[in-house]
């Protein structure tokens, strides 16, 4: 249950920051479409940051079993 619990407050963090980024962006306070620049921006941000969180912690979850 506690690495299910840990997966669960990443993946939390992860969407967290993805509305974070959005707020920042202006996305439903000064306009409802974000262009194509912005999206791009955006997910490339939030998929490195997501990509990371989630390496480090299968490493951590590794390192945990292995040592």
């Amino acid at each position: 249950l506690k690495v299910t619990g840990n997966f669960i407050d990443n993946v939390a963090q992860c969407l967290f920051m993805l509305l974070l980024l959005l707020i920042v962006k202006g996305w439903t306070i000064t306009r409802m479409v974000l262009t194509i620049k912005a999206k791009v921006t955006l997910f490339t941000i939030w998929g490195t940051y997501t990509v990371s969180i989630m390496a480090l912690f299968i490493w951590n979850l590794v390192s945990l079993f292995l040592f």
